[in-house]
């Protein structure tokens, strides 16, 4: 079935959109810079970090907001102890274990979705 579709299927063409994409905001960033000017570039830059401080600084005062810290008359409960997960499958044995080989993984994947188990 590949075999038949590859002649309708072109697999270089992403990377050829993605260049001529990078190409193109290459060039319109050049015609940008040149035509706003460096001075002018520099004013929006620091306008642009201005506002960005005053945006972190309401971010931050609003995250705090979002925070509880403590509330007086307010009896919460204590934080319980999390469940530990409970391993089943293959006796407990990992899937994979990235000290295997690249290729003592696949084969153990490919055992795995075959429903029998090969982890010696």
């Amino acid at each position: 079935m590949r075999k038949a579709i590859k002649p309708f299927y072109d697999t270089g063409l992403d990377a050829r959109v993605s260049a001529a994409r990078h190409e193109w905001q290459d060039q319109a960033q050049a015609v940008l810079e040149a035509e706003i000017g460096e001075d002018q570039l520099d004013a929006l830059r620091i306008e642009a970090e201005d506002k960005l401080a005053e945006l972190e600084a309401e971010i931050d005062v609003l995250n705090d907001a979002l925070h509880v810290r403590e509330i007086d008359g307010l009896d919460l409960p204590e934080v319980p102890e999390l469940p530990q997960p409970e391993v089943t499958a293959m006796d407990g044995l990992p899937l994979i274990d990235s000290r295997w080989s690249h290729a003592d993984q696949s084969l153990q994947l490919i055992e795995h979705k075959a429903y029998r188990t090969v982890i010696e």
